[in-house]
């Protein structure tokens, strides 16, 4: 032992010092194993995420369901619905034809952003039309939807805005007579041509064009084949769904999707 260094021994100490331990942990509960909770936690949250992953597929299932689309991805077993073709104009129906795009099931994400932007238009014009009844989407055309009122009196809805906008957009050509055009303003100053589809001692049709956003816009309601009276819909109630600023977007939307869906 080297001279000048102290060794200091606990081996009487000992008893001594485990008894103080003993003391102040023994008030304690006993340690828990972790192992068989982390494995029932582990089986809890395998469980909530499969029903998380059925849940969701059930939700998308529900929603095709209920805007009566359905959409069947291409695979080796599976069998693609085909779309039904776009119909600008149905039977009877006066007016210009309005040529839409058609999302087809080989363009899952087209296909799904047709259905939202549909419903959301039937809506909107469900909501700022309230004369012609329940409005719906019709087929897998973006521009055109359907309308029917209590009466069961059908009406025809043309909501559409395409990139084909000149300098004449809005106002009359100098063929057609007073009796079928007018030219207004709407509120902002965009000139607009409200066009009249004649119908014996009332209009089959209105409808009003604009421009808006870099875009040729319409809004128009047909009356169905065989359907008589006036409109439930007048210059004023249309004229006000052009300057009704969601209906604006969704046009612009629409006019964005339709080329999109093109490509």
């Amino acid at each position: 032992m080297t001279k000048g260094t102290t060794v200091h021994y606990f081996h009487a100490e000992e008893p001594e010092l485990r008894r103080a331990m003993e003391h102040a942990v023994g008030g304690l509960a006993p340690p828990v194993d972790l192992v068989p909770g982390a494995l029932l936690l582990g089986r809890r949250r395998r469980a909530r995420a499969r029903l998380a992953t059925a849940g969701g597929g059930v939700a998308v299932a529900a929603l095709a369901t209920v805007l009566g689309v359905g959409f069947v991805p291409p695979g080796d077993d599976a069998v693609v619905a085909e779309p039904p073709a776009s119909t600008a104009t149905e039977p009877g129906l006066p007016g210009p034809t309005v040529s839409t795009p058609v999302p087809t099931p080989n363009n899952a994400e087209s296909h799904a952003r047709a259905v939202d932007y549909r419903a959301r238009v039937a809506a909107l014009l469900d909501e700022l039309l309230p004369g012609l009844g329940a409005v719906s989407a019709t087929d897998y055309d973006i521009a055109r939807y359907r309308a029917m009122t209590g009466s069961d009196a059908a009406y025809q809805i043309t909501f559409s805005a395409t990139p084909e906008v000149d300098a004449n957009t809005g106002r009359c050509a100098a063929s057609e007579s007073a009796e079928t055009c007018t030219e207004l303003q709407l509120s902002d100053g965009t000139p607009a041509a409200v066009r009249t589809t004649p119908g014996g001692q009332s209009a089959a049709g209105l409808r009003v064009v604009f421009s808006y956003g870099g875009t040729e816009a319409t809004v128009a309601v047909d009356a169905d084949s065989g359907e008589e009276g006036a409109l439930p819909v007048d210059v004023a109630d249309l004229t006000a769904v052009a300057e009704n600023q969601d209906a604006r977007e969704l046009l612009l939307e629409g006019a964005e999707l339709a080329q999109a869906m093109a490509s």
